[in-house]
């Protein structure tokens, strides 16, 4: 049964996941919007997808990388949205960097111990 710190942990994660895969979407709209190829999009969609459930069973390897890969594109739209080349990339950038952030929260690191151990 899950505390509520993981029940915290479980929602914090459910919100984040959430928000970076409309992100995704909307960002494959725009370029569907716009007669874009999106075969490298739904690629790498795909891919954050799986890379999103390896981190919601737990795995310690997919968290990492997560951060990694949401810290580089968080502090890539940082830059460009504050040096006004890409505005519109503040809020991505945001949202990442504290959905990095909020990997390492105890909450967090409670609710994925927990799914690490039912898998054990």
């Amino acid at each position: 049964m899950m505390t509520q710190s993981q029940r915290s942990g479980a929602t914090f994660l459910c919100i984040s996941f959430v928000t970076i895969v409309l992100i995704n979407l909307v960002l494959i709209g725009r370029k569907i919007s716009i007669d874009k190829a999106i075969s490298v999009d739904l690629v790498r969609f795909g891919s954050t997808v799986t890379l999103l459930g390896c981190v919601w069973l737990g795995m310690v390897w997919a968290r990492w990388l997560l951060v990694i890969l949401l810290l580089a594109a968080g502090l890539f739209g940082l830059i460009a949205g504050l040096a006004r080349l890409i505005p519109e990339l503040l809020p991505i950038a945001v949202v990442y960097l504290g959905s990095a952030i909020g990997l390492f929260v105890p909450p967090v690191r409670s609710f994925l111990a927990y799914q690490r151990a039912k898998r054990a």
